[in-house]
């Protein structure tokens, strides 16, 4: 008789919202994903590469606190979406402290966010 083994179900992704502006707020598709390492979100408009940003997060921590943390990335890929007026944005992390990092996991983890080379390790 084989094993039985009950798997859970995936969590469902929580809803996300990109400010690219301060007044327009970008609801992100499924495809979303966060990181330690980065982020991958949609923009109504292209980013440069190698751009500067620095972007706050609202986080939990791993008892599921409440707290933003602020990273610095770089703009490493932006690519047009056939979507009109929409681009894929990727932002490669930059100088995050290891406390920092944490949030972030748990913050993509607990919302459905966490990227496949992460969920991994």
């Amino acid at each position: 008789m084989a094993p039985i083994t009950a798997e859970r179900p995936p969590a469902p992704k929580r809803e996300v919202k990109v400010f690219v502006d301060k007044d327009h707020p970008e609801v992100q598709p499924a495809t979303f994903n966060l990181c330690p390492l980065g982020v991958q979100f949609y923009s109504p408009k292209p980013m440069d590469e190698f751009q500067l940003l620095e972007l706050d997060v609202d986080a939990t921590d791993d008892q599921g606190n409440a707290t933003k943390v602020t990273c610095k990335g770089a703009v490493v890929r932006c690519q047009r979406e056939p979507q009109p007026n929409r681009y894929r944005i990727w932002v490669k992390f930059i100088e995050v402290p290891e406390g920092t990092q944490e949030h972030l996991r748990c913050t993509a983890k607990g919302g459905g966010h966490l990227c496949s080379h992460c969920e991994n390790f």
